[in-house]
Order: structure tokens, then sequence, then C-alpha cells
């Protein structure tokens, strides 16, 4: 609707400047390997960012996407994906605490809303207009909604 797009696009003019490389479809099924080395693979949306892009991704695919579907993609449980995701943001970050991940999450909802909107558009040739309870998610996330909230 036009009053999201407005509420999304002012979340844009907020963002911080990019900082690092990004490998635009980041999630464990994107990352294979021989035993001996790492290798990131599909790089169709390669791009200069700030991190929580990629990191948005994988908070997605780890806390709402349902169990049939991650097993399909990934051959793995939803619960595997939370713990991949939590190892990987406390890493990354140096974070010590489960409450300093959940206060980074909080941040990243933003991130999440607007990366669930550019793939549902995407896949529509950016056209097509949100479903009612994709909107409702949406402004959730932008209001800071976690997994941990029912929408």
């Amino acid at each position: 609707t036009d009053e999201l797009r407005a509420r999304l696009l002012s979340i844009l003019d907020t963002l911080p400047s990019p900082k690092t490389c990004l490998h635009g479809d980041l999630h464990i099924g994107n990352i294979i390997t021989d035993g001996t080395a790492d290798y990131w693979i599909d790089l169709g949306n390669f791009a200069w960012g700030c991190p929580e892009w990629d990191f948005s991704m994988i908070y997605f695919i780890s806390h709402y996407v349902t169990p049939d579907k991650t097993d399909m993609l990934f051959h793995l449980s939803p619960d595997v994906l939370r713990a991949h995701w939590s190892l990987l943001v406390k890493d990354y970050y140096g974070f010590e605490t489960d409450s300093q991940v959940k206060e980074y999450e909080k941040g990243l909802m933003k991130f999440v809303a607007l990366k669930l909107i550019y793939n549902v558009c995407k896949r529509n040739d950016g056209g097509g207009e949100p479903s009612p309870r994709l909107e409702a998610m949406t402004n959730a996330l932008i209001s800071g909604a976690t997994s941990d909230d029912a929408f």
C-alpha cells in the first residue's frame, strides 16, 4: 500500500552507510566446504552495504520459515538454523550473552522487514500488492517486534 511504501522508504533514509561486502542471499545453503576450504556460492546478489542486510536474511530463514520448507531447502530444522544464527551473530559481533543477541535482534527487525518486502516484490517482478498478513507482519517488524512476539 502507499502508506507501507512511504514508511519503508523513510526507513531506508535512516540506515547507515555501506561498510562491507555483502553476499546478498546469505544463508547456510550458500556456504559449502570440501573439508579443507569454505566456499561462498550463488553470488548473484553480491553488493556493498551494512552487514545487517545479510544478517536479516539469516534471521528471517532461521526464525520465520516453516519446518517443512527449512527441511526441503536445507535439510535442517528451524531449531538447528536458530542455533546457527546464535553462534554466527555472537562470533561476528563478539557478543557474549543471549541478551546482547536479543538487543541486536530488535534493531535488525527493520532490515528484516525491508528484506522480506524486497524478496516478495522481486519474485513478482516488482509488482503486486502485499497480502494483509504480509503487510501486518512488515508493520510489526518495523515497529521492532521479534520472532518472540506475536504478530
